[in-house]
Order: structure tokens, then C-alpha cells, then sequence
């Protein structure tokens, strides 16, 4: 589809959404101001209902927690409504076999259509960071994926939505490739805004048109 009207269908479904969000923006390719994209991208950060219960140091506990959250409710309504149609099934390869999968449909990323179009809603839902969901799903692909590895001689990692900086177990050297190990030290990187991601990877901010 053209931009302009791409434009004008993502305006569409930010206006749905955004009574159901703390914040909401327009991703993807139509960001970039690609002449065609092929789909709507949308990340979203939900009004929460619930905390996550705290640790003894006071911390969020997020593990096997989600907090519900009232976007959810206006997706699943839309989709009931027929506003949203469900999306088109995903085919993907595991272990040398061809599966066929149901669209993604949860709390933290859907994939609908919207007046014929894909519309991918991407949700920053906790331990997960709108600056880091934000720069990846505004792309496009390859970009981001070295985007990705260049923190990874710093010690640097994204993971579920947000940063983070590890260092080896036992060991005051960080981590510079992406495994995981029992004992590794981590700890979190806020990154509330895309240029604390570009900040913090140490890379120059570079607009989304040029990504």
C-alpha cells in the first residue's frame, strides 16, 4: 500500500487505541516513510491494571507475572466487533519440518488486520522497555539486527524488550557474546527512550528514515 494511506490507517488505529494506553506510536515501515509498506506496525505501552508483587530488596517481581492490562480488553472487543480480523496463519520452519501456526494473538504482540491490512501491535509490557521495543520495531530488519551485536563487546544485551549488562560468573569481565550462563551477573539498563538505547549501546543516534 502507498505510505499516505498507510499513514492514514495507522492514525486510525492509534486513535482506537490510545484511551487503553499510556503510549502509543506508529513503527515500522511507515515511520522509516518507506514509498510502500507492505504492513501497520504499532508499539504500544498499555495502562497496567495490578502490580507485580516485590522482592525483599523492593523490587518488581515479573516473572510468570503479567499484569493485565486494559489494551488487551479493547483488542480482544475490536476483534469480537469485527473492527480487527484475525490474522492470516504463520508458516515457519523448525527442525528441517514446515509448520503452520495461528497468527500471533497475546498481551504482548498481535497480529490482526485492520480494513484488509496486517496490523502488527507490539506491546511493551513489563520486564520489557519502550525504548528498546520502540527502535527495533521501527527497523527495519537489518538494521536492527546489527543494532543488536553492538553492544555485545561491552557487554551488552538485549533481552525480552530491554537492555541489559552482564558480566561473567565469577568474574569481573563482562559477557561479549550471547550466551547465557549459570552465575552470570546481570543487571538491568533502563532505557525509557530510544536515544538511551543508541546512548547506551554506543552507537550515533541515527533517524528512523536512514535506518
Amino acid at each position: 500500500m502507498k505510505l499516505k494511506y498507510a499513514e492514514q490507517l495507522a492514525r486510525e488505529v492509534v486513535d482506537l487505541l490510545r484511551p487503553s494506553c499510556e503510549r502509543i506510536e506508529i513503527a515500522g515501515g511507515i515511520r522509516r516513510g518507506k514509498a510502500e509498506p507492505h504492513d501497520l506496525e504499532i508499539v504500544a505501552k498499555p495502562h497496567f491494571q495490578g502490580e507485580a508483587p516485590l522482592d525483599l530488596m523492593g523490587e518488581p517481581i515479573y516473572n510468570d507475572y503479567t499484569p493485565r492490562n486494559d489494551l488487551h480488553d479493547v483488542v480482544v472487543h475490536s476483534v469480537k466487533s469485527g473492527l480487527f480480523q484475525l490474522g492470516n496463519p504463520v508458516t515457519m520452519r523448525r527442525e528441517g519440518k514446515v509448520l503452520t501456526v495461528k497468527a500471533p494473538f497475546s498481551d504482548k504482540y498481535y497480529r490482526v488486520k485492520y480494513k484488509g491490512e496486517q496490523l502488527d501491535l507490539f506491546v511493551v509490557t513489563p520486564p520489557a522497555q519502550w525504548g528498546v521495543v520502540f527502535t527495533l520495531r521501527t527497523g527495519d530488519a537489518g538494521y536492527s539486527h546489527w543494532l543488536v551485536s553492538q553492544g555485545w563487546p561491552k557487554g551488552i544485551f538485549f533481552e525480552n524488550g530491554h537492555l541489559e549488562e552482564r558480566w561473567k560468573p565469577h568474574s569481573d569481565e563482562h559477557m561479549i557474546r550471547p550466551e547465557h550462563f549459570e552465575g552470570m551477573l546481570v543487571q538491568v539498563i533502563p532505557t525509557p527512550e530510544e536515544k538511551d538505547v543508541f546512548e547506551k549501546v554506543g552507537v550515533p543516534w541515527m533517524n528512523p528514515e536512514k535506518r
